[in-house]
């Protein structure tokens, strides 16, 4: 009887001293410092951009596969060679500021080997420039007399 407790209880902690070691290896490796950066209020027509930090903390150096930005006024820099072991690495997100309002632009980053992409989203508002409105006549024309 103390046999059989024994194997029940050693196969049940190899289970899950196996399933915690594929468990942490099989979770996301590459790590953002932070997935939403807020630029805060942007003038229309300028460009913003965000960088994001990342860490690569394979054991092996990985690779960038595919980049899917929410549109087309959003531009992705990445570094598309392998990025090595425990090392550092930067995206940077530019969005031209072409509406007024508030955004949120994001885009996927797919790691090979991994199934779930990263997303980083970057937000903010565009403003109008003010205008100075000083000597200038609201209408051209006499309304009054009409």
């Amino acid at each position: 009887m103390k046999k059989k407790t024994f194997r029940f209880w050693a196969v049940l902690m190899l289970g899950v001293v196996c399933s915690f070691l594929f468990t942490t290896n099989a979770s996301a490796q590459v790590v953002v410092e932070s997935d939403t950066i807020d630029c805060g209020p942007t003038l229309y027509a300028d460009s913003v951009s965000a960088v994001f930090k990342l860490q690569n903390n394979y054991r092996t150096p990985v690779r960038i596969s595919k980049v899917d930005a929410s549109c087309g006024c959003t531009t992705v820099d990445y570094p598309i060679i392998q990025i090595k072991s425990k090392k550092p690495f930067e995206i940077t997100l530019r969005y031209d500021a072409m509406q007024l309002g508030h955004y949120a632009k994001w885009v996927d980053i797919y790691i090979e080997d991994e199934a779930e992409p990263i997303r980083l989203t970057m937000i903010g508002v565009i403003k109008s420039p003010r205008q100075s409105f000083q000597g200038r006549k609201r209408f051209a024309k006499n309304y009054d007399k009409l």
